[in-house]
């Protein structure tokens, strides 16, 4: 939390490392381990998605797809797949959960730091209506989408693989009653580049 009270990166990825249901990968004995994890007491019935994307064409491939159910209290081991040799410093993993059509949860893996994977730009497109902002990405990969303003939205710091969209809702800010309506969208878009905001991606 900031110091007026509202959340920053760490708290939303707190609450998804925290939620009942969760997606992980992990490097196991030279591969990639796809595991999901339920924490609650019912049992689901989900979806796991295996996608792999090329962070400079920013092709994304399904490896796998598979429905489960899945017990309570548990973690099931759904897939192994030896670790990505060739274009490793563009190429992201992802695992996705989906429960009734709704994504539960998205995990990520690279081979080397984040600010190592040659990323692309990406084109997003965005609107605002009331107290809900509609993201879309255009192409390319955009990681750790983020948006600023006089309020708080009920997500952030997400990313958004090509032709996805996102709508958030938005809530004022601790301590105020109003939402602002100036809109800084932000995204990690690049190797060795921090988040930027996405005019100045789209002037480049």
């Amino acid at each position: 939390m900031d110091f007026y009270g509202n959340p920053k990166a760490g708290w939303y990825a707190c609450r998804r490392a925290y939620a009942p249901v969760a997606a992980a990968i992990a490097e196991h004995d030279g591969k990639l381990l796809f595991t999901v994890l339920n924490d609650g007491l019912r049992t689901p019935k989900v979806t796991a998605r295996i996608l792999e994307a090329d962070t400079l064409t920013g092709v994304v491939k399904t490896k796998q797809e598979m429905t489960i159910c899945l017990p309570a209290n548990t973690h099931l081991d759904l897939l192994e797949l030896p670790l990505p040799k060739e274009n490793a410093d563009h190429t992201l993993c992802f695992l996705e959960v989906e429960e009734d059509g709704k994504r539960i949860d998205r995990a990520r893996w690279c081979a080397s730091w984040l600010s190592q994977l040659r990323l692309a730009p990406a084109r997003l497109e965005w609107h605002r209506e009331g107290d809900t902002l509609t993201v879309r990405c255009l192409e390319g990969i955009a990681l750790g989408v983020a948006f600023d303003g006089e309020f708080v939205p009920d997500d952030n710091f997400f990313d958004l693989l090509p032709g996805e969209e996102r709508t958030l809702r938005l809530r004022p800010p601790f301590g105020s009653s109003a939402i602002g309506t100036a809109v800084t969208p932000y995204a990690y878009c690049g190797h060795f580049q921090l988040a930027r905001k996405m005019e100045d991606i789209d002037s480049q």
